[in-house]
Formats: structure tokens, sequence, C-alpha cells
């Protein structure tokens, strides 16, 4: 993956599915900054991981989307989650926080019926980002994932019939 392949693709953003792919191609990030793009990562977490140069590739992301129980895991291997980027921690049934400055941000999760958890990180990523993208604040965001991560445990299956902006309006105001 080089910057002409995402400038020719017009990708104005790069989202790294896991923290191992970026361990093994940490050459995406140069990739994306020298197109322009922006990059987020989810950590996806994997036992074997070392805290070798896991902050320095953080320090290069803008914005980091752990689950808790990974967020924890980093801490004791002794990377800081405080980076120049934004890191957003997902805590499932009970919401999601982020650290903006000094100050830390948590909104509840919409109580939903918790049918199957499958692809809930993956939905509150993709409402998250998409806020993010358009530019709006870290609250926003933070209820749009919550919103689509809802949604997306409210039936079986990853994401059961998709979702749009409306429905995520619509269970974020719930």
């Amino acid at each position: 993956l080089s910057a002409g392949d995402i400038r020719r693709a017009r990708v104005r953003h790069v989202h790294i599915g896991e923290l191992t792919t970026l361990i093994e191609r940490p050459d995406v990030l140069a990739a994306a900054r020298d197109a322009g793009a922006t990059v987020s990562l989810d950590c996806g977490w994997d036992d074997e991981l070392e805290a070798t140069g896991i902050a320095a590739l953080l320090a290069e992301v803008d914005v980091f989307l752990p689950n808790a129980s990974e967020a924890d895991a980093l801490q004791r291997l002794g990377v800081p989650l405080d980076g120049p980027g934004l890191t957003v921690v997902k805590c499932g049934a009970d919401g999601a926080m982020a650290t903006v400055g000094t100050r830390m941000i948590h909104i509840d999760a919409p109580a939903v019926a918790n049918v199957d958890p499958t692809g809930a990180g993956d939905a509150f990523n993709a409402g998250f980002l998409d806020a993010w993208l358009a530019g709006q604040d870290v609250e926003a965001c933070l209820t749009a994932g919550n919103a689509t991560g809802a949604r997306a445990v409210s039936g079986c299956g990853g994401f059961p019939n998709g979702v749009e902006r409306a429905q995520v309006a619509k269970i974020a105001t719930h």
C-alpha cells in the first residue's frame, strides 16, 4: 500500500482493524500521512503482543479505539494511552469514554436488548468515525458510536438489517 494507492482511491481516512496489522505493516501510517489521510486503529487484542514499539505506533494514530479490557491489557504492558491522538475506550453496555486534553468524557449507551454482541465494536467504530470525519464534537461521536453499537447488538449477526443515519439518530435520542 502506497500513498499513491491511497490518493488514487480518493481515500481521506484509513482504518486499521487490529493492532497486530499495524505492528506488521507500520508503513501504512507513512503511506496514509503522505496521502493526507487520517488514521484510526481498532485494537483487536492478541495475547502475543509485546509492549516494544506499540507506544510509538499509537502516537502516529489519530483515533485509537480499544475496548476496556484491551485498554487495561495495554496499560498492564506499560503502554500509555494518552498519546497525541484521541483514545476512545469502548465499554459495552456501559457506553464509551474518551479523554480530550485533561477532560474525560463518558457517554452512556442506549438501553437495548443484547441479542448478539457480534460486531458491536466494529459497529461502534463505524458510527464514531462517521461522526468524527463529519467534524462533530467528541460527545456527538461517542453518542453515534454507542447508537450504532446498540443497533448491532439488538439482532442476530454482525449487523442485522444494516443501519442508516436516521436510525442511529433515533437510537441516540432515546
